[in-house]
């Protein structure tokens, strides 16, 4: 089963002793990418499974912490950055 390759990978990645939220964003968003061009449908409804499960990992906290992190702040878009600015203005008030 070559097109689990990916999530494999990510699954073995985020079994690591070392792990932090920006880490996660990382491994997880190249997942997305190397499995973009695998068009089997098993590889399709993972991709699609992963971008709907996305969506409730993209919490203020996680964010704010990958924010906090240097090496992977640039994973973020420009919205979720701002954002977080916002909360992190709020909570230092």
């Amino acid at each position: 089963m070559e097109c689990l390759t990916p999530v494999r990978t990510l699954t073995t990645k985020l079994q690591g002793s070392v792990l932090t939220p920006g880490k996660t964003l990382g491994h997880w968003q190249i997942t997305m990418l190397s499995s973009e061009h695998i068009s089997t449908p098993l590889a399709t409804t993972v991709m699609e499974r992963m971008k709907e499960r996305e969506k409730s990992l993209m919490i203020p906290p996680v964010l704010t912490a990958t924010y906090l992190d240097p090496e992977y702040q640039v994973l973020l878009t420009e919205e979720q950055r701002n954002s977080t600015k916002i909360e992190l203005q709020a909570f230092c008030l």
